[in-house]
């Protein structure tokens, strides 16, 4: 898992998916795809970092009751 959690090992992957859809989609189209990719992982990456800070509870395996 910690091979896997490393942002390097996803980049191969991340890559491929970009030159599919731009070759698929055609340049422009596929532009627009990939910024709606990017913009949807920005906002699910802020929506949970904010929610995390507000929330403000332990995660269970951080929890000393537990």
């Amino acid at each position: 898992m910690m091979f896997v959690s490393k942002v390097w090992v996803w980049v191969p992957l991340y890559a491929f998916v970009i030159i599919l859809l731009l070759v698929r989609l055609g340049f422009k189209k596929g532009m627009v795809a990939v910024a709606m990719l990017a913009l949807a992982f920005l906002i699910t990456d802020q929506s949970s970092s904010i929610l995390k800070d507000t929330i403000c509870r332990l995660r269970p395996f951080a929890d000393p009751d537990l």
